[in-house]
């Protein structure tokens, strides 16, 4: 599963993974808690809220995902979408604020979903709510958020 999640980094990097399969990702980069080591991780953005700066993400391993952990031990670290980056923090969206994130996505992308859902252990078919209500049982919606004053390594009073 790890190799899986890696395997787009490379194209992300290059450049030539936006919009592929429909999809935004998010490049979160932390440092691990015991072995201070950067890591990073690319995840589907399930939706985006720009007024808040604010980007959903669904850690494929829940809570014990080391991504989560990692950033959620630190309070902040580089996130980045397209080709910003910024400095961000993280805040639990799981409830109403994250199903409907969850639920828009799954609309907008069936196809990929069922894909994403098939590899996390769904079998069998299930409508949009259905599968968005699955989904969010299982795993947390995570809000990723810009900090205003620190994206692009710029002050935004400067």
């Amino acid at each position: 599963m790890q190799r899986l999640q890696r395997a787009p980094l490379p194209l992300f990097e290059a450049g030539r993974l936006h919009g592929l399969f429909g999809v935004r990702w998010i490049l979160v980069a932390t440092r691990g808690r015991t072995t201070g080591r950067p890591q990073r991780v690319l995840l589907d953005v399930l939706g985006r809220d720009a007024r808040a700066e604010t980007f959903y993400v669904q850690p494929a391993h829940g809570r014990g995902a080391d991504w989560l952990r990692n950033a959620a031990a630190a309070g902040t670290f580089e996130a980045q979408v397209g080709g910003r980056r910024f400095r961000a923090r993280l805040r639990d969206a799981s409830g109403p604020e994250g199903d409907a994130a969850l639920l828009a996505f799954v609309r907008r992308h069936p196809l990929y979903s069922r894909i994403v859902a098939t590899i996390v252990g769904r079998r069998g078919s299930l409508g949009a709510a259905a599968l968005a209500r699955w989904l969010a049982i299982r795993f947390p919606v995570i809000a990723i958020e810009a900090i205003a004053d620190e994206i692009d390594g710029e002050s935004a009073d400067a």
